[in-house]
């Protein structure tokens, strides 16, 4: 589930008609009967259920299973104004990702470590609204965000499909040399200290810029690493 899933890809070109054929319409927010209306190996979510929004993502607090309507719902969040078919794909990578973890028995995404420490509503805040307020801490939250083991599944589905679309390897090659990346330090470190504002646990852990650096460095270098071998798994199969 967390390499290749051909069946995404069905699953984005359902997503795809069944907007075309909302979008004359005064699209407002829908649900899509993924499993009366289609038949689906290897796919057991029940309902997609489609929600206008600012911003694109998988809303993993809210889906999940339905006790009272004994169905499986996935709440996807598009923006129907800079909708693109990667956003689409890269969304449905996450329900599916979190579908299998609970056909399987385990936590699902909203209960994992990486939600309570990294994936948390305040950095949400920060990558959706608050970024151009901190234009070098940001170079490296950015990271940070493109190796999170919640999306890293989801970013290589894209670049699986367009390795234009992000470009993955770059964002990869950045994450192996942080500390060339060109920052103002004098600015960077009003900024790590204001940053400080925003509830992510995981960033506790540096005590000043210069930590955060070296710190990143080596977390980041660790990630791009395990990545890279994951791209290359992919561009060779």
């Amino acid at each position: 589930m967390r390499s290749i899933s051909p069946i995404v890809s069905k699953v984005t070109n359902i997503m795809v008609i069944e907007l075309s054929l909302q979008y004359d319409h005064n699209i407002t927010d829908f649900t899509i009967d993924i499993k009366g209306n289609y038949k689906l190996d290897d796919f057991g979510i029940d309902e997609i259920l489609i929600i206008k929004s600012d911003h694109n993502s998988y809303d993993h607090i809210n889906s999940g299973f339905n006790s009272d309507s004994e169905k499986y719902v996935s709440i996807i969040k598009l923006n129907m104004d800079d909708l693109f078919l990667e956003s689409i794909l890269h969304e449905i990578k996450h329900a599916y990702v979190d579908w299998k973890i609970y056909s399987n028995g385990g936590k699902p995404i909203r209960d994992t470590a990486e939600v309570k420490r990294f994936y948390t509503p305040e950095l949400e805040r920060f990558l959706i609204h608050d970024r151009d307020k901190f234009p070098n801490l940001s170079k490296i939250i950015d990271l940070y965000y493109y190796s999170s083991p919640l999306e890293v599944p989801s970013f290589l589905e894209n670049h699986n499909h367009n390795p234009n679309y992000i470009n993955y390897r770059e964002k990869v090659n950045m994450m192996l040399s942080i500390e060339d990346i060109d920052f103002d330090l004098n600015e960077l470190e009003k900024e790590f200290i204001n940053f400080k504002d925003y509830d992510i646990p995981f960033f506790r852990k540096f005590t000043s810029t210069l930590d955060f650096i070296h710190g990143s460095s080596k977390i980041l270098s660790k990630r791009g690493k395990k990545i890279l071998k994951k791209i290359k798994r992919i561009e060779n199969c």
